[in-house]
């Protein structure tokens, strides 16, 4: 049984990872200051955040 090697995760920044994080971050703000009530948020925006980045695997930088 070969052991198989795991791909290194890419997590340089690319348009879609900043937009989805800066736009999620500031819905957290806005959600605490304003005292919306989106219980959900909290778990949606890291959800978000983490499928941004499996969405973007492989399109960062190229320089390689």
């Amino acid at each position: 049984m070969k052991n198989k090697k795991r791909k290194k995760l890419d997590l340089s920044i690319t348009p879609l990872r900043l937009a989805v994080t800066i736009g999620g971050l500031t819905l957290i703000g806005l959600n605490e200051f304003y005292m919306w009530n989106i219980p959900a948020l909290g778990f949606i925006v890291p959800i978000a955040i983490m499928l941004s980045v499996f969405l973007t695997q492989g399109k960062g930088e190229q320089g390689e």
